[in-house]
C-alpha cells in the first residue's frame, strides 16, 4: 500500500491492526463455531480453524503454518466462550508485526 499522508498512515495501521482481529475473530469464531452437538461443534472448529488458515495463505507451507496460530485463537475461544480475548490476543500479534511498518512510514512523512 503507498502511504501519501497522515490520512494514508492512520488507513494502514487500521487496515492492518485494528480492523482484521475484529472482523475476522468475529466471523471465523463466533459466526463459525457452533455448539448444538458435540459432532457439530468439533466440526465447526475444525472449519473455523482450516477456513482462517486458508484467509491467510496460499500454499499448503503457509496453511499450515497458520493453522498453528488459528488452533490456540479457537481454543481460547472454546475455553472462555469469550470473543474479547481472542480479539485481544489478535490485535496483539498484529500491532508486534504491523508497528514497525506504521512507525517507518510515520518517519518517511517527517
Amino acid at each position: 500500500m503507498r502511504i501519501d499522508g497522515w490520512v494514508g498512515v492512520i488507513i494502514f495501521a487500521c487496515s492492518t491492526i485494528i480492523m482484521p482481529p475484529l472482523a475476522e475473530e468475529l466471523f471465523f469464531r463466533k459466526n463459525i463455531i457452533y455448539d448444538s452437538s458435540k459432532t457439530i461443534f468439533i466440526i465447526t472448529s475444525i472449519m473455523s480453524i482450516f477456513l482462517y488458515s486458508v484467509e491467510h495463505s496460499f500454499t499448503w507451507l503457509g496453511i499450515l503454518e497458520t493453522v498453528f496460530i488459528a488452533i490456540p485463537f479457537t481454543l481460547s475461544y472454546i475455553k472462555t466462550k469469550d470473543i474479547y480475548i481472542v480479539i485481544t490476543a489478535h490485535f496483539i500479534i498484529n500491532l508486534i508485526g504491523n508497528l514497525p511498518s506504521v512507525i517507518i512510514s510515520i518517519v518517511n512523512l517527517l
